[in-house]
């Protein structure tokens, strides 16, 4: 009986305490990051959250009250770092996003923005590009230019309980490699209502048509930084799940707009169901990412503004419901 009783003993606490690096795992990591982030030459403080915000207080007005918030700081599987990388007396913020890669947020300019994208290690892509094919795969390393779009998310039908609705409106994304109808596709992908939507980062107001879905510019052109780590995440093996397919229709809810000389391709998102649609001309390509999700939503964060709340999303469908 006393080995019996010692060995319950032993279980009890492997379980407890099984349950209690569980209950640790599931909070929110916060990670101290001092230094001197206006060059005086007095320590400030600072703190990260795997929550993805990142806040920072002055010496200089005295400590108490955050000077700095930031938000879209990644997640807990990266790593707030700090470190004066252009050498100009003040500390930088980084973000360890993976072993080969790390983003950059400047003080010279002021926080809110990565400035640079520090790729380790390039990683060779042969499985997306051969997917994308060699046209596609050129323009996305070569495009100089990239506009981000948030996407008018699809109207439901609700259906009564005889079977009728209220509108006949066909579903487009559920498909994402049947065709759109309605303006004709040009050859660099666009069609004819947005040909001329070369998108100037001063025209928030301006539509365009995304993949047959309606687009407005929310966001500022993607600076050097943001587009390499766009074409990292769109270029990088390891972050798709390949031979999966997901029993959900592709809702779009962001594009980014690639354009070198008088091409284009889009990026389309669906954030929700963690999927990409790469578009160019009758091109597509739909990829899983859910390893890549993670900084896709770096890019969405900290560049295009949070969506307004729609009143009317309770009112909608679940279109996994059926």
């Amino acid at each position: 009986m006393p080995g019996n009783s010692l060995l319950l003993v032993c279980l009890a606490m492997a379980v407890c305490g099984t349950a209690i690096v569980t209950a640790q795992d599931d909070e929110t990591v916060v990670r101290d990051t001092p230094g001197d982030f206006d060059g005086d030459g007095m320590a400030d403080r600072g703190h990260w959250k795997s929550d993805g915000s990142w806040e920072l207080d002055l010496a200089a007005n005295g400590f108490g009250e955050m000077d700095v918030r930031l938000t879209g700081c990644g997640d807990r599987s990266m790593a707030a770092e700090i470190g004066d990388v252009d050498k100009d007396g003040k500390s930088d913020l980084r973000l360890r996003v993976s072993a080969t890669d790390a983003l950059v947020d400047l003080a010279a300019n002021g926080f809110g923005r990565w400035d640079k994208h520090e790729v380790a290690t390039p990683q060779a892509s042969q499985r997306v590009r051969k997917l994308l094919g060699e046209k596609t795969v050129k323009l996305l390393e070569n495009a100089d230019r990239v506009i981000p779009f948030q996407l008018t998310l699809p109207k439901f039908d609700v259906v009564e309980a005889d079977g009728s609705s209220d509108t006949d409106v066909p579903d487009t994304e559920s498909n994402p490699s049947t065709e759109t109808e309605g303006a004709p596709v040009q050859s660099d992908g666009s069609t004819e209502d947005d040909s001329t939507s070369g998108a100037t980062s001063d025209a928030r107001t301006e539509t365009v048509t995304i993949n047959g879905v309606a687009a407005s510019l929310t966001g500022q052109a993607l600076n050097e930084a943001e587009r390499s780590l766009l074409r990292s995440l769109l270029l990088s093996d390891t972050s798709f799940v390949f031979g999966v397919q997901k029993r959900r229709p592709f809702v779009a809810t962001h594009a980014f707009r690639l354009t070198h000389r008088k091409e284009s391709v889009d990026v389309v998102v669906d954030t929700s169901g963690a999927m990409l649609m790469v578009v160019h001309g009758e091109h597509r390509v739909t990829l899983n990412c859910d390893l890549a999700l993670g900084r896709l939503q770096l890019l969405l964060a900290r560049i295009q503004p949070d969506p307004k709340p729609d009143s009317s999303a309770d009112k909608e469908s679940d279109p996994c419901a059926e």
